[in-house]
């Protein structure tokens, strides 16, 4: 995808390319924010970004894309070396937008966590919980699983969502853990947590989750299954929870009481079905 050259600057360059959209939000006014991942730019597609250039087109669009319903480009920043604390090439996975059109952006890499930004992009918050990052050329030490602990976010982190009327941050810590994690949303200090079908944290195992037969669909378990990948709220004050690594949507208070769970396409192999869910805008949410 190409941005047609009469738009104008300075949010637009004719010679942009978006890369891949690991995901989407909308904001309070049903504007459309979006990550484009830069580092995916073919070195075929990026040849007006080499020196000398080789081609008109092309070079990455910023990472932070806002979108009116028109497809207008609002206001476009970031990449991996825009701000300390920027998660590297590859790494950007999580936006949402604020009630007063703060950006929130993770990582899902060693050394990534959240950051907070205004609308056009100025710095505003770090919420620091921050496990090693890599040093180049120094390995770090394999990964391992630690549900008890809830000071760093070793991996990064995939997905969160904003309890902006209780102002809490609601992590799914689910790429090496397998639990929910709740935060203040200003200071950043812990509140409480909870594994699959609501137990304690104390009670998640720190064991991989168990080998089986990738013809059939993955075990039914208590514990949630890695990866969750995306924390969402419905309008009824629900926390739904997406485990792709057992192909199930878990819904529970937000306490963590668990309410219920369904699965979605068992038949699907490798990545799982439950990626992220997305709440109709009926009253209801039918």
């Amino acid at each position: 995808f190409q941005v047609d050259p009469f738009w104008p600057k300075p949010f637009k360059d004719p010679k942009w390319m978006i890369q891949a959209i690991p995901v989407m939000a909308t904001d309070y006014e049903d504007h459309i924010w979006a990550i484009s991942r830069s580092n995916d730019l073919r070195p075929d597609e990026g040849m007006a970004g080499t020196t000398p250039p080789r081609g008109d087109c092309c070079i990455a669009a910023p990472e932070i894309l806002e979108f009116d319903q028109q497809g207008n480009v609002l206001n476009a920043w970031g990449n991996p070396t825009y701000h300390e604390g920027w998660p590297p090439a590859g790494n950007i996975h999580a936006i949402v937008v604020d009630k007063e059109h703060n950006v929130w952006i993770s990582g899902s890499g060693r050394g990534n966590s959240i950051q907070k930004y205004t609308r056009d992009g100025k710095f505003l918050w770090d919420f620091g919980h921050r496990g090693p990052k890599p040093t180049p050329g120094q390995p770090l030490p394999p990964l391992q699983q630690n549900n008890q602990q809830t000071d760093v976010f070793p991996p990064g982190i995939g997905s969160f969502e904003l309890d902006e009327d209780a102002r809490e941050i609601f992590v799914s810590d689910g790429f090496l853990n397998k639990r929910i994690l709740v935060y203040d949303m200003d200071s950043g200090a812990f509140k409480r947590g909870w594994g699959g079908h609501g137990i304690p944290l104390s009670e998640i195992d720190n064991d991989p989750t168990p080998d089986y037969d990738i013809s059939g669909p993955p075990p039914d378990q208590k514990q949630f299954a890695p990866a969750l990948h995306c924390v969402h709220f419905s309008r009824d004050g629900m926390v739904y929870v997406c485990e792709r690594g057992s192909d199930r949507v878990q819904v529970f208070t937000k306490q963590g009481k668990f309410i219920k769970e369904f699965f979605v396409d068992r038949a699907i192999r490798e990545r799982g079905s439950a990626g992220t869910l997305h709440f109709s805008r009926d009253p209801q949410q039918k």
